[in-house]
């Protein structure tokens, strides 16, 4: 039987807790990452270089030994290379594991900061795609472990965010440790290094999902804009999760991509359109409702959906009689696709349900009909809108 324990070790060797302090003492093979090795150099241990799930397990079989230490850098259950490691000996009888939690760089951070970290949300952009604007539009404090500064600063200015205060930490732990109080735009200038993690405060956050925002909300000029009642209806046969990748082809001014933003909130959006104010709308629109999840795309379909990934769901606000093709070409890459189409002539409404039929889809359709009421004088009368006819299927039904 072979002794594996897989140790957090904090910020360096300062922070190192006593049981992982005994784990190594106890241990006949160090393993981790040459740079985090280095912040302990055993004299009287052998050790060896090495942190993929693969080079950790080639390591431990082919050595005799009886224990080893696993060292990962900050704490083994916060982003850490200890999850990989872990799945990769779990199921090997022949080892006995143990994971030994370290101090994170959130915990130490707030400390610092002599804050409380409960209610923070947490996002790592090191190696990966977080979504960090809309994280911080949802939350009051955001703890971001970072992966490059001037784009991350970049992303949070872009979306209406620049002047929020950051507390940024770099070297935590380290001899060259220095937390600073700058703003989101300023993080690009900032110096920051590789060993950098950030926190974010937003007084103004705004958790809410909203649908059928009131159309005085938006930018709007010559530009097609679907109503805030039709788009409430819209939305719900969407019925888009949190991480679903979308479409809205056709977005004129962006109300509708605005509204699948802040539903999709962990997914994305490629709002389409072959009219270059269109796009300017849709830019505005987003830098307004503090969207990062919004990707512009100036063309017509189907052609300017070439390069788009499988979609989970797509509304078509206005294809140019080129639905069939449009429904063609996103449901072969993705064949439970949710499509959901609006209609405002018979012809359209004819011309969608045949495109339904072509890919062996039965649409539900609803009429809308809309009247808001405008005084005239002391009184009141109802104004209508243009009815609207609401193609939806396909997806999980």
């Amino acid at each position: 039987m072979k002794y594996v324990d897989i140790i957090g070790v904090g910020m360096g060797a300062d922070t190192l807790t006593a049981e992982a302090a005994c784990a190594l003492a106890q241990a006949d093979l160090w393993l981790g990452a040459g740079s985090v090795l280095a912040q302990f150099a055993p004299a009287d241990k052998p050790w060896q270089s090495g942190y993929t799930p693969q080079a950790v397990a080639a390591a431990i079989e082919e050595c005799p030994a009886t224990r080893f230490a696993v060292l990962v850098s900050g704490d083994s259950g916060f982003f850490s290379a200890a999850a990989g490691i872990s799945a990769a000996l779990a199921d090997d009888m022949r080892y006995t594991l143990r994971v030994l939690p370290g101090i994170s760089s959130l915990s130490y951070l707030f400390s610092r900061l002599c804050r409380p970290w409960q209610e923070v949300a947490l996002i790592s952009r090191h190696g990966r795609q977080g979504n960090l604007v809309d994280t911080v539009r949802r939350n009051r404090l955001t703890f971001v472990l970072s992966g490059n500064l001037a784009v991350e600063g970049a992303a949070l200015a872009a979306a209406g965010f620049g002047g929020l205060q950051v507390w940024l930490g770099e070297e935590l732990g380290r001899p060259g440790e220095r937390i600073l109080v700058t703003t989101a735009a300023a993080l690009a200038a900032s110096g920051g290094g590789g060993q950098a993690v950030f926190v974010v405060e937003n007084p103004d956050f705004d958790s809410r999902t909203r649908v059928g925002i009131t159309d005085s909300a938006f930018q709007r000029s010559h530009v097609p804009m679907t109503k805030a009642e039709i788009r409430a209806v819209v939305m719900s046969k969407l019925a888009l999760a949190p991480q679903a990748i979308c479409a809205d082809i056709g977005a004129g001014s962006g109300a509708v991509t605005v509204e699948m933003a802040l539903a999709a909130y962990a997914g994305h959006v490629y709002a389409v359109d072959q009219d270059p104010e269109a796009i300017r709308l849709v830019e505005a629109n987003c830098r307004a409702f503090h969207l990062g999840n919004v990707e512009a795309v100036l063309g017509s379909a189907p052609v300017a959906l070439a390069d788009l990934p499988p979609l989970d769901a797509a509304f078509i606000g206005g294809s140019s009689g080129t639905l069939p093709a449009i429904f063609s070409l996103l449901r072969s890459r993705q064949p439970r696709l949710r499509l959901v189409v609006t209609a405002v002539t018979l012809e359209t409404l004819t011309a969608a349900q045949a495109a339904f039929a072509e890919q062996g889809i039965v649409a539900e359709i609803v009429q809308i009909s809309v009247a808001r009421a405008e005084a005239a004088g002391s009184l009141h009368m109802l104004r209508p809108l243009s009815p609207v006819f609401i193609l939806s299927g396909g997806g999980d039904e």
